[in-house]
């Protein structure tokens, strides 16, 4: 490469300054391999002609000079470099006055809580947002707190400071604290380790509370979790398509709906080929685009397989994150309840037609109801009648059945008194009288009885159940068979008084009573009759268990007929058990009846009872 005069002139002027090393690497600058610089150099040393001497004098002179002009230039530069310095320390000065103005601002009006401590765990700074956070009062109350029981659970520090000590530092560290009145909280930590002005090591680190981020991220959470909770489980099918016919999203159900085998496979379907016909989509398209959403849309669908179901399409327009117009919607297969509605047509139909015949119908029975309504106002006039007449009929019953019992019972006298004065004399025939006047005197009292249950009202009256039984039990010591029974009471409740219809009360326990007399099992040693009553707050309890001869299965639906009689040992007047069922049925009560032929009988009412 040929060398230009202002390079050979440069070349001369350090050559004959003895700086052949510095006249090479000029060349090198200026883009000539070394050994040709080298060359080049060496050859215009030569013929300058100057010899080794002059070069080492000149060396020697131009290093001097070189020296000191370094000296010079070091100590023009130091002196620069001391006005520089001097001035930089005069900006730097300023400029920590303002960054700490500037730290002091951030520290005041930063929400998270910035703070150094010691890594052996006291706290050396924490700015006032760090003290709001943790609910203490001053910078100084929190500088006095040890850093461990600034933690929910004081081994997290241990833990954090461990894995600070070995990475020196951590960032979005989630962290439970505590607050001055044991409340906690979720900070999110960020903190590195350095040395302070000491040389001690530090964590310098920065808290945001995140506690209303968590609970905003747990309720996203669960909202996410019930989403595909819904989509997972919701027998409608949910979808999002593209305007122009692509769809983007579709649930389990809606692939299963469509006969495809997963949501997958059917986002590779066009929406149109979903339509059993192509206008079944695109009529609804052209609305839809006018009132932005369609509800309940009945449309014909296809499936996989080719075949067809209807649906209940609801959708509207909305846009994706990009701003791009969507579809979301759902689709419901309404097939069978389309089949449900034809035949439900099918079945109005043949309604209005019998609705027509039933019309027709009706004209005839409005003219059988006149002749009704004429028939029923004779017949209300013949029951008015007939009330009366049944009311005078049953006040002849009662007087004629208190008449005749006078008399019977002053013959029933007469035999008793006979057979004292007679005693000893055989009087077959006088106990044969006194057997029929017992009998028709127990008729008569049933008729009585009757009598009184038919025409009388309840009448609630306080009585001592204890004292009425005995009463009753004693009215019935001159009954055959009497002295042989064993008959025991038992009353349990806060107190032995009740208030219900005394009258028609004797009456059912005088019927139940006599009935355990007569019907007793006379191959027994000992007849057994337990009466146990039972006083609840607003309920009375009977309950009567004999060993007579019990009564069959069979009859025990019809024991409560009137006239009826379940045994043939029976003498009664079959009256008994009806007015005990009567009795119980006015005063608003239940009687049960459970027996066993040859075992015994249990019966058991419950009377609903005022405070007593």
């Amino acid at each position: 490469m040929p060398v230009s005069n202002a390079v050979l002139k440069h070349l001369e002027k350090l050559l004959k300054e003895g700086l052949q090393i510095q006249a090479i690497r000029y060349l090198e600058q200026q883009n000539y391999p070394l050994q040709e610089a080298i060359k080049i150099v060496e050859d215009l040393d030569i013929k300058l002609g100057i010899t080794e001497a002059q070069r080492r004098l000149n060396e020697t002179l131009i290093k001097r000079n070189n020296e000191l002009a370094s000296k010079e230039r070091a100590l023009q530069k130091s002196n620069k470099e001391l006005k520089e310095s001097t001035q930089k320390l005069i900006e730097s000065q300023q400029k920590i006055i303002g960054n700490e103005e500037l730290i002091n601002s951030i520290n005041t009006n930063l929400t998270e809580g910035i703070y150094r401590s010691h890594a052996v765990g006291g706290l050396v700074y924490a700015n006032q947002s760090f003290v709001k956070m943790f609910g203490y009062n001053s910078v100084d109350e929190m500088l006095s707190i040890p850093s461990h029981e600034l933690y929910a659970n004081p081994a997290s520090r241990k833990g954090l400071t461990k894995e600070i000590l070995k990475d020196k530092s951590r960032s979005n560290n989630e962290v439970l604290y505590k607050r001055k009145d044991g409340s906690t909280f979720w900070g999110l930590n960020s903190y590195f380790l350095t040395l302070d002005e000491n040389g001690d090591a530090v964590f310098d680190g920065a808290i945001r509370d995140i506690t209303e981020e968590k609970r905003i991220q747990k309720k996203i959470y669960e909202s996410q979790r019930l989403l595909e909770s819904i989509n997972t489980n919701l027998s409608e099918g949910i979808y999002r398509s593209y305007s122009k016919g692509g769809l983007i999203y579709v649930n389990k159900a809606f692939a299963k709906m469509f006969g495809y085998d997963s949501p997958e496979e059917i986002l590779t379907i066009k929406s149109i080929e979903l339509y059993a016909s192509a206008a079944s989509r695109e009529e609804p398209v052209k609305t839809l685009n006018e009132d932005r959403n369609r509800s309940n849309e009945e449309t014909l669908f296809k499936r996989k397989d080719g075949s067809t179901f209807w649906g209940l399409n609801t959708y509207r327009i909305t846009t994706d994150s990009e701003g791009e117009e969507v579809y979301d919607g759902a689709v419901r297969d309404i097939t069978e309840q389309k089949v449900y509605q034809e035949e439900l047509n099918k079945l109005n139909k043949e309604l209005l037609q019998r609705n027509q015949t039933l019309a027709l119908q009706e004209m005839e029975l409005e003219a059988s109801n006149e002749e009704l309504v004429s028939n029923s106002e004779s017949l209300v006039k013949t029951l008015e009648e007939l009330s009366d007449r049944n009311f005078e009929l049953d006040q002849l019953v009662y007087r004629t059945s208190h008449d005749l019992r006078s008399p019977l019972r002053s013959v029933l006298g007469l035999v008793n008194l006979f057979k004292l004065e007679a005693e000893g004399q055989p009087h077959e025939y006088i106990e044969k009288i006194e057997s029929s006047i017992l009998k028709m005197d127990d008729f008569i009292k049933s008729m009585l009885d009757y009598s009184r249950t038919s025409r009388m009202g309840v009448k609630n009256k306080v009585i001592n159940i204890k004292e009425l039984i005995d009463e009753i039990i004693s009215g019935l010591e001159f009954l055959e068979g009497f002295k042989n029974m064993k008959i025991t009471t038992s009353i349990s409740g806060s107190k032995n008084t009740l208030a219900v219809d005394p009258l028609r009360l004797r009456i059912v326990i005088g019927n139940i009573l006599s009935n355990a007399i007569k019907y007793r099992n006379v191959k027994l040693k000992q007849n057994l009759l337990e009466i146990d009553v039972k006083i609840l707050k607003d309920q009375a309890s009977l309950t009567f268990k004999d060993n007579g001869i019990g009564i069959s299965k069979k009859y025990l639906k019809k024991v409560f007929d009137m006239f009826y009689r379940a045994t043939e040992q029976s003498d009664g007047s079959g009256l008994g058990m009806y007015i005990v069922k009567q009795s119980i049925d006015k005063m608003n009560g239940t009687i049960n009846i459970d027996s066993q032929l040859g075992k015994g009988t249990e019966i058991k009412i419950e009377l609903p009872i005022n405070a007593g």
